[in-house]
């Protein structure tokens, strides 16, 4: 059984009362060791054309200050362009500071990378090829540099400029425009003005080593959208290990997916990266296009001494083309006929020197979020978090010619769970039953509203139907209806499981789109919801559905644990914080109890239990239903003492943004918030102190304001 068909099994309707989920098998553990090469794995083949010109080692290797030209300049920047390698340096008008897009000249006598990476490290611009002409062709990489290739057409283009870089030994035409706004350089990728030959382009990377780095004498990392948000630390890495951060936007696309479904990695459900060193800083946005974009970070001591991170634009992916549907028979191979639309644009914002941290990225894409996606400041109805109760009203089991239907907590049921937990103080709860439904239009395994794999299923790149995934655009015919008896029921609001959590391609003959498409219509079925209804939550949502939901369920608060990476940090709880409210893994659900109680209070996520009428050991076998324990009665203290205590630490916070994070020693956090109330969380297994602040092992203090 594939994971998919697993996954799918345990989603058993389309629009259910019933909260299902997912129990995949961990085929990797988690402390999982990414040693792949950019390709994933495949060698990659140097690039042979034009010869490259010959430049003995040093700084004339590398663009000269006196070549640059002041282009345009904002309130904050001065751009300067280089018309003669495109190469731009962006200067900070608060500060001085310089970012350049190539590395530091500073740095450059002590690299000591040769041969074609060294030319890579030098070049605005590096991509990938394939020849698809025949068939055991293998992708190959190579840089303007590489190519000999010229800069044409410049530009100059209201706020910076416009060029075009030429290869003509590879035939590509790259157009890019880099403009500033305010605290921001923006690049720019033209797609109709994007030209292939003979060769097809897998992916690009523009100025990749923007603000790259050497880690010796830098106090610095970077930071990768890696679940909730990771740090890579700047470190003396000698050793040639190709390790490097590699994950696309918004998760993998299964339309193209080879490869096993790894569940201990995180998705990015955010489109940024950032980089701080010393006292400069920058946070980086992917706008247009990126959903076909991915992120790259390479620690120093992997491709060079240099640390870098940048967006790679992909342009063709590679799937699986099935040659013997019965036999399981495929090979490899990239479409030659078609390459992934839309401009691609990366903003990268630039931080004045007190915000050089990834506090201040944080705060900086809060407010990038505010202006560009319209999110306000909650307004509670009360200091009382709410506390979420999931009521599980059925599920399904095996039976021995169909699936047999088991009920799990009627409506009476669930009013007197309700009634019960009010009287015992629990008076701010959202309750998925009935005042929430929770809807999945992502799948559809009953044949209701006419639906048939065959005809309005989803299907891969290589034509194969997706089990029972739902064609997008076939669901739009049926929205309406559904939205006009949710609101006929009186229902406060839905919740939406897998849209906005998978991000997918359909090649769907009648109702197929492409993956920025399929990000539009989830976007449109978010925004009925919205406007009819008022309420709407995501689950393990991408960003891309924060204009329209007013809570995240279970928005992810770890990371994938690579062995580059050194600490998880809470990102996208500090950008939501007091905009969207959300919480983690249901607590009765938890695999650590007291130390996932203790990180939900450190990323300021509020509770919530899933319950059930009825005996856990009554369904050991349904298809959706793995909670070892849901019974109510089981967990009515526990669920009146963690609201009282997520209400002490957390009650009167529920729209403050988090204006500090920081570690106070190994296994000890300080989350602070805008009123001055502080969190101090003690993972630890002895009591920490500071000053007259005494933290119990694995306890945790709040400290009110000016205190």
């Amino acid at each position: 059984m594939t994971w998919l068909t697993t996954w799918l099994k345990a989603h058993k309707t389309r629009t259910v009362i019933i909260v299902l989920l997912i129990a995949l098998i961990a085929l990797i553990a988690a402390n999982l060791q990414i040693d792949k090469l950019e390709t994933g794995g495949t060698p990659v083949a140097e690039a042979k054309g034009a010869a490259a010109p010959k430049v003995a080692k040093g700084l004339d290797e590398l663009p000269k200050d006196a070549d640059f030209k002041v282009v345009a300049q904002s309130d904050t920047l001065i751009l300067k362009l280089d018309a003669k390698t495109g190469h731009f340096i962006a200067e900070d008008k608060r500060n001085g500071n310089v970012w350049r897009s190539y590395p530091d000249p500073n740095q450059w006598l002590t690299e000591t990378q040769d041969g074609v990476w060294r030319n890579h490290l030098r070049a605005p611009v590096m991509l990938q090829y394939i020849d698809l002409s025949g068939n055991k062709s293998q992708p190959k990489e190579t840089d303007l540099i590489q190519e000999n290739g010229a800069v044409k057409d410049v530009e100059m283009i209201p706020n910076g400029f416009k060029v075009t870089f030429d290869m003509p030994s590879k035939e590509f035409t790259i157009p890019v425009e880099v403009t500033i706004d305010h605290d921001s350089v923006v690049t720019k990728i033209i797609d109709s003005g994007v030209k292939e030959g003979k060769l097809s382009l897998v992916w690009m990377r523009v100025y990749p080593f923007f603000a790259a780095e050497h880690s010796e004498g830098q106090d610095g990392y970077m930071v990768i959208p890696d679940g909730s948000g990771a740090l890579i630390n700047f470190k003396n890495n000698k050793m040639n290990v190709n390790r490097i951060y590699r994950e696309p936007i918004y998760g993998e696309d299964f339309s193209f997916k080879i490869n096993v479904f790894d569940p201990s990695r995180h998705q990015i459900i955010m489109p940024i990266f950032g980089e701080k060193s010393d006292d400069k800083g920058f946070i980086a946005v992917a706008e247009t296009g990126a959903e076909f974009a991915e992120i790259i970070a390479s620690p120093s001591g992997v491709y060079s001494d240099y640390n870098w991170i940048t967006a790679q634009q992909d342009y063709r992916s590679s799937f699986k083309q099935i040659t013997n549907e019965h036999k399981g028979t495929f090979f490899i191979t990239y479409n030659k006929d078609e390459r992934f639309g839309s401009d691609r644009v990366v903003r990268y914002i630039l931080l004045d020197k007190s915000k050089a941290s990834y506090v201040g990225m944080a705060e900086r894409y809060r407010q990038y979020l505010m202006e560009n996606d319209g999110l306000k400041k909650i307004v509670p109805k009360e200091d009382k978090v709410p506390m979420t109760i999931s009521l599980i009203g059925a599920d399904s089991e095996d039976g021995l010619i169909s699936d047999r239907y088991l009920k799990t907590t009627t409506t009476s049921d669930a009013m007197q769970i309700v009634q019960r937990l009010y009287g015992l103080g629990v008076d701010n709860m959202v309750v998925k039953v009935p005042v929430y439904l929770e809807t999945n239009y992502a799948l559809n395994n009953t044949n209701n509203d006419g639906f048939s794999p065959r005809h309005t299923g989803m299907r891969d790149m290589a034509g194969t139907v997706i089990d029972d995934v739902v064609s997008l655009k076939w669901v739009e015919h049926i929205i309406d209806r559904d939205l006009k008896n949710f609101k006929e029921l009186g229902v406060d609001g839905v919740t939406l499981t897998d849209l906005g959590e998978w991000l997918d391609s359909d090649f769907n003959t009648k109702y197929g789109s492409a993956r920025d498409e399929s990000r539009q219509l989830q976007q449109d079925i978010f925004k009925k919801f919205k406007d009819t209804l008022g309420n709407v939550r995501g689950f393990q949502s991408n960003f891309y559905t924060l204009p329209y939901v007013n809570t995240i369920d279970h928005l992810t608060g770890d990371y994938s644990y690579d062995l580059f990476s050194d600490m998880a940090i809470p990102f996208a709880q500090m950008a939501l914080h007091g905009l969207v409210a959300y919480n983690e893994e249901y607590t009765n659900d938890r695999q650590q109890y007291r130390n996932d109680f203790l990180h939900a209070i450190e990323y300021g996520a509020n509770p919530g239990f899933i319950l059930t009428a009825q005996n856990s050991d009554d369904y050991k076998y349904a298809h959706g239903l793995h909670i070892y324990s849901s019974n109510a009665a089981d967990w009515e203290s526990d669920i009146v003492q963690e609201y009282q205590k997520f209400n002490e630490a957390l009650g009167d916070v529920q729209d403050q943004f988090i204006v500090n994070h920081q570690t106070l020693a190994e296994k000890v956090k300080e989350t602070t918030y805008e009123n001055g109330k502080r969190i101090i969380v003690n993972y630890g297994l002895t009591p920490f102190r500071q000053g007259n602040i005494t933290v119990g092992a694995q306890d945790y203090v709040v400290i009110k304001g000016g205190k």
